[in-house]
């Protein structure tokens, strides 16, 4: 154990504190575990995934509804233009979406990082 100079009080501090106990100033930050880090990753990573998702279901709704229109328009419709999501179906994928990020989001609240390690 190396002892430092706090920058704030000059007081001797082990190299190994997060902060210096005469005066409170913080010496080094707390880094996440290996795990936590992939938690972190995997987070942002479902977050973009679901983000791109919802925007290609709801461009793709947008699409057979002007399709829809236009068969209507036409006069060519003989039925419902078949469409790949519903309304119902871009709420259940924001659902799904929510109960993911709730789950990832307690992981990475449970592995940020802590000064007691």
């Amino acid at each position: 154990m190396a002892l430092i100079k706090c920058p704030e009080c000059s007081a001797e501090v082990s190299d190994k504190a997060y902060d210096c106990p005469r005066c409170g100033a913080p010496l080094r930050k707390p880094k996440r575990t290996l795990f936590g880090r992939f938690v972190k990753w995997l987070f942002i990573a479902i977050n973009i995934f679901f983000v791109l998702a919802v925007a290609a279901n709801i461009a793709q709704y947008e699409k057979n509804k002007e399709l829809e229109n236009m068969a209507n328009i036409l006069g060519q419709a003989h039925g419902k233009v078949p469409t790949n999501i519903t309304d119902d179906g871009i709420i259940i994928l924001l659902i799904f979406w929510f109960i993911i990020a709730c789950f990832f989001g307690i992981l990475l609240y449970f592995t940020r990082p802590s000064k007691n390690s």
